[in-house]
This record gives structure tokens, C-alpha cells and sequence, in this order.
């Protein structure tokens, strides 16, 4: 019986810790693009009318970025900052929705989405 896959990286041996890593970054984006119609949009007043404390207009760009499965390099060079820069708005945006990784924002994002207002 065959089964229809369609896979979203591949790793090829050997293998280097870096090699791995991009792989997976790679396998990660490609989930996302696939998949994002399954989510609803992402918009800064849908956000804030949930938060107590609201997400600035730039920390929302980098919100979003982190929503389309952007890495930090990806998004410092989106937005012509630094990859510093980038960190410290990460920060930010855990504290103001209760995350404590990329994970948990991407769930915490996909909650407040659903919330009727």
C-alpha cells in the first residue's frame, strides 16, 4: 500500500549539528506556509482587544513575523534592525502574552484569535 507523503525537509547523512538545525528551521517554514490558511489572521486590534498590555506596532510586526515562522536572523533582516534588537522585542512580547517560547506564542496567538471580543 502507498502512502502519499509530502515532507517538509530532509536530513541527509552524515550530518552536522548546524546542518541539522537548518533542516529543521527549513522543515518548520515549510509547515507553516503549507498550513497557514488553517489560521485565522493575525491583526493587531483582534490582539490588543484581548491584552491588558497592548503590543506596540512594531512588536506586533515582529508578532507576526514569529506567526509566518520567520527566525530571528529572517525577521532582524526584514525589518532592518539588529538581531539585538529583534531579542529585546521578543522579550517584550513574551511577558505581555504569558510565553515563554516561540511555541507558546504561537499557541497563546491561536487562543486570543479565538476569543470573541
Amino acid at each position: 500500500m502507498l502512502k502519499n507523503t509530502e515532507p517538509a525537509g530532509y536530513v541527509v547523512k552524515p550530518f552536522t549539528d548546524a546542518g541539522l538545525y537548518a533542516t529543521l528551521e527549513i522543515a518548520l517554514f515549510n509547515h507553516t506556509q503549507k498550513n497557514k490558511h488553517l489560521f485565522p489572521e493575525l491583526t493587531l486590534e483582534k490582539i490588543n482587544s484581548v491584552l491588558t498590555n497592548k503590543l506596540s506596532d512594531r512588536e506586533f510586526d515582529v508578532t507576526r513575523l514569529i506567526y509566518d515562522g520567520k527566525t530571528n536572523n529572517q525577521i532582524a533582516e526584514t525589518l532592518f534592525v539588529s538581531i539585538n534588537t529583534i531579542k529585546a522585542h521578543i522579550k517584550n512580547i513574551y511577558l505581555k502574552l504569558d510565553a515563554d517560547s516561540r511555541s507558546t506564542v504561537l499557541a497563546r496567538l491561536r487562543e486570543l484569535l479565538e476569543t470573541k471580543v
